[in-house]
């Protein structure tokens, strides 16, 4: 708690790095120490969070014992002997005062978030040190009939709760509460709706496939997303199996019967979700939400690189969303007027929700920006809806999307390597389509029908519409913008074009790839001006 707080404390003052000093009774887990353990612990998964994830240096360093301790004195009189035991073992493996010293000099020069320093062989002692694993039976059967305990009460959905009945659905109901952590779930809840995402539901088709012997499509999860209707699906598959059908005429059997589903299914369902700083929003995804919150509020991808926003400002959010960063100008800063661009129209409503509490400090356009008026197709694609583009190629998207989904198992998330080998898979689910007729607007156009006078940030993620956007603004309206962020693909040199137009405009450009995109042609332009020339 004490390591949080001092996190709280300290957020806006930007530190040369933060020590931890940990034990390596954390990695060796000794008998009796289940609260010192744990407490070491959380420091150093904490580090490694920090490093990774904040991008803020932190190294934990793990300490052997030392040769002096006062608490081991209170043994004297009461327990001597234990008292001599502990005391020859600090003099023989114990840390010198100028071993430590020397120690902790190396660990800050590290590069690493953690450093284990310790006078013996520590891959032997950890050998030593080894528990054995057990694999606990949660049949039926040895949890009496009951099913997995959870953490958290069944949400308030618009359905009402309705227990399982027969054993097909209990087995369904124990994977989804075991998967989402959540207690007494209803035949009739959407999976979605209870916080699921694709990439847990690869997790739950897994276990579906595992558990009753049927190629279950990943598909069939967005399509019937209830534990009813995947009972349904899975004892027809099981039926049609027995008559001797193969797999590729069982799917096709399926995808026959269940092609109204599958057309009800192309746009995912509206829903209430709470962010992780407690702000409850309207989206349509988890797991895109989950990462734009990330890079948003955790990450200030729009907030860093000296780009600057006081009371007073006025602010283009250009790709706005679902209105995240028009949240995070709000939640911050006093007195600051957005000007939120979302072509797509389910985007849009979404948009409207989120940011109406704000009335003339979020001004909402329900058009994209461009270098001149008019009309164009979007893509949108409802299940990653933040590559939805007015220049769609599924192709260029799926590598994207298969770069980011490498890298975030490079960096250790979670479940990244079941979500790899299903790959092909979950990228046609995640790309299916939906085409809108939308306006489009030129940027100065607006600045001229507004009276805009000075704009403090442009911030332009457009998805490969970012030219289209600069080439809407006049050239007498470049004094007016005094910092611009741009996501830019580097299509046939664009992120040098865009670089070198800022630098001719007097900004101080700065060009930089976010570790989630590695391998992929995206990256961030940061152009800034201390005033308006």
């Amino acid at each position: 708690h004490g390591t949080l707080v001092l996190e709280e404390v300290l957020k806006d003052i930007p530190l040369d790095f933060m020590a931890l000093f940990s034990s390596n009774t954390s990695l060796m887990s000794e008998v009796g120490k289940v609260d010192y353990c744990a407490a070491n612990a959380f420091l150093d998964s904490y580090a490694h969070y920090r490093s990774f994830h904040l991008k803020r240096k932190t190294i934990t360093v793990n300490w052997d014992a030392w040769k002096w301790d006062n608490w081991q004195k209170t043994l004297m009189k009461d327990l001597p002997e234990l008292y001599n035991q502990i005391q020859q073992y600090r003099d023989t493996y114990g840390l010198s005062l100028e071993e430590g010293a020397e120690a902790m000099a190396l660990s800050l020069s590290s590069m690493e978030p953690q450093v284990i320093v310790s006078t013996r062989d520590f891959i032997k002692l950890m050998e030593h040190h080894k528990t054995t694993h057990v694999d606990w039976d949660f049949t039926e059967e040895a949890a009496g009939k009951s099913l997995p305990a959870s953490t958290h009460e069944r949400p308030n959905l618009g359905t009402p709760y309705v227990p399982p009945e027969n054993e097909t659905e209990e087995q369904i109901i124990a994977m989804w509460q075991d998967l989402l952590g959540i207690d007494k779930i209803g035949i009739y809840d959407n999976f979605f709706q209870l916080g699921g995402h694709s990439l847990l539901g690869i997790q739950l088709i897994s276990r579906l496939r595992e558990s009753f012997q049927v190629e279950v499509p990943l598909k069939a999860l967005f399509n019937t997303p209830t534990v009813i209707d995947l009972t349904s699906l899975i004892e027809e598959m099981i039926l049609l199996e027995i008559e001797g059908l193969s797999e590729d005429e069982i799917r096709k059997q399926i995808s026959g019967t269940r092609q109204n589903q599958e057309l009800v299914a192309d746009t995912e369902p509206e829903q209430n979700y709470e962010l992780p700083n407690k702000m409850v929003i309207r989206h349509l995804n988890k797991a895109e939400t989950d990462h734009f919150y990330k890079d948003i509020f955790e990450d200030n991808v729009y907030y860093k690189n000296g780009i600057s926003i006081k009371s007073g400002d006025i602010v283009f959010d250009v790709g706005a969303n679902i209105g995240l960063f028009a949240l995070f100008i709000q939640e911050k800063f006093e007195n600051v007027t957005v000007y939120s661009f979302e072509p797509a129209p389910p985007l849009f409503e979404i948009l409207k929700a989120n940011t109406s509490q704000y009335g003339e400090k979020c001004r909402l356009f329900n058009c994209g920006l461009s270098r001149k008026p008019g009309e164009a197709k979007f893509t949108f694609y409802p299940r990653t809806a933040g590559m939805s583009s007015f220049y769609a190629d599924k192709k260029e998207e799926m590598e994207v999307l298969t770069a980011i989904m490498n890298n975030q198992q490079r960096l250790g998330m979670d479940g990244m390597d079941r979500v790899l080998e299903h790959t092909d898979e979950l990228l046609e689910e995640r790309f299916r389509e939906r085409e809108f007729d939308c306006q489009l607007r030129r940027l100065s156009d607006i600045i001229e029908e507004y009276k805009i006078e000075y704009i403090s940030l442009l911030k332009i993620d457009v998805q490969k519409s970012e030219l289209d956007v600069i080439e809407g603004i006049d050239e007498k309206d470049w004094n007016k913008i005094r910092q611009v962020v741009i996501e830019a693909h580097d299509i046939d040199g664009r992120v040098e074009h865009i670089r070198d137009l800022l630098s001719n405009k007097g900004y101080t450009v700065q060009v930089e790839q976010d570790d989630l995109y590695k391998g992929s042609n995206i990256y961030n332009i940061y152009g800034t001006r201390q005033k308006n020339e």
